[in-house]
């Protein structure tokens, strides 16, 4: 249900309650209405003001009255684009959860440019939800499958875990996005799928050659929760171009590749140094020992960290150039994929480096990302990456 709370105007909060850490989140998020199944442990739920049991709304009798006036669709103008949509919380280094907020204005950006324009969907798309629903992946899926007509093609948790090969087959999935130790699991890749987007942890050679071999479209995904779902992603076209992220974000999204204007000689943590002793790698700049942190720019960063007030200041950040920014505190190695040049010029507004045509990404990783801290992935025009472990 994950999509409908968003579109009635509440914040969503998607938790698990077998999760160890759930009385964490819970004295985090405050949490006013709690909708679970009924063969879930809700005791921890009790201090919630409202429980309702998700069984009981899946039998209420939806059936037109004549008697009753019609629903009035919805109005767009009773949102706020600065209205929280959603908080979703991610391994803390600390051993505490970090509940990440976003507003509908980043969520949105997302699901309506973001993906549909990166992923191809459209009204003829049929996506397969493969994400649990406490990663933001499946919020994503889910709002950007309505936002471009598409069908939405679910199975439980289970069955995704075990079967997921039979899901895709009897749903005659064209898109899924998930990460590649699941996709993986899927023996016999239906003649239906057309769109595969991994992420999350490394991919492997025998994966690449599965989806070219069949002509389907593969996609490495970087993105981290702070700025709603994903925010780089990449076509792979070969083995040797699976870890390439890329230079240009996802429509919407400003990817910058920043460098201490003083270089690091020790362990000295990228995030320990003040924003104002970043300079941007750019063509004239780069060297083959060159690497950076990304900050991620444009629509989809985020309001912060839920009831952390410096850790908020310390990341997401007012850049007197640049404008908002999350520091994500991940590395990138530039690497040229052609000669290089001199030239300066930028192809878009969402290029992290001049020239697209001329280099790829080598990432490294925080705690950060999606499902699991791992080696990054590429991206759109030309750019490649790895990321170094946690």
């Amino acid at each position: 249900m994950d999509s409908e709370e968003v579109l009635c105007g509440c914040t969503l909060v998607p938790v698990d309650v077998a999760d160890p850490r759930l009385p964490l989140l819970l004295d985090d998020a405050q949490l006013d209405l709690a909708i679970v199944d009924s063969k879930a442990d809700v005791s921890l739920l009790k201090t919630c003001d409202v429980l309702v049991l998700a069984d009981l709304i899946a039998n209420i009798n939806l059936t037109a009255n004549p008697s009753k006036p019609a629903v009035k669709p919805i109005d767009p103008s009773r949102y706020s684009k600065d209205a929280i949509s959603h908080i979703y919380f991610t391994s803390g280094s600390t051993g505490r959860p970090k509940g990440c907020v976003s507003t509908l204005g980043a969520l949105s950006a997302y699901c309506i440019n973001g993906k549909p324009s990166s992923h191809n969907t459209d009204a003829s798309s049929i996506v397969f939800i493969a994400s649990s629903h406490t990663f933001d992946p499946s919020l994503g899926d889910h709002l950007s499958a309505l936002a471009t007509g598409s069908v939405i093609a679910r199975a439980s948790r289970s069955l995704v875990l075990t079967s997921l090969s039979t899901c895709l087959r009897l749903t005659e999935a064209t898109h899924v996005c998930t990460n590649p130790s699941l996709f993986d699991t899927v023996v016999d890749i239906p003649p239906t799928l057309k769109v595969v987007a991994l992420g999350g942890e490394p991919m492997g050679t025998a994966v690449v050659n599965r989806c070219l071999e069949r002509n389907i479209t593969l996609m490495n995904t970087y993105g981290v929760t702070e700025c709603a779902v994903y925010q780089m992603c990449s076509i792979v076209t070969s083995a040797s171009t699976r870890k390439y992220m890329g230079q240009r974000g996802m429509l919407g999204n400003d990817i910058y590749l920043m460098t201490p204007k003083t270089p690091i000689t020790d362990d000295t943590s990228i995030l320990s140094i003040p924003f104002s002793e970043m300079t941007r790698l750019t063509n004239t700049t780069i060297t083959p020992d060159s690497i950076g942190e990304i900050w991620i720019g444009g629509a989809q960063v985020g309001l912060g960290y839920l009831n952390r007030p410096d850790l908020t200041t310390s990341r997401f950040i007012t850049h007197p150039e640049y404008g908002r920014i999350f520091r994500t505190g991940d590395l990138a190695k530039p690497v040229f994929l052609t000669p290089s040049t001199t030239t300066t010029t930028t192809s878009s507004s969402s290029s992290s480096l001049p020239n697209p045509d001329q280099h790829a990404f080598d990432f490294g990783s925080t705690d950060n990302t999606h499902q699991t801290p791992q080696p990054a992935h590429p991206s759109s025009s030309s750019a490649a990456a790895t990321r170094n472990s946690k």
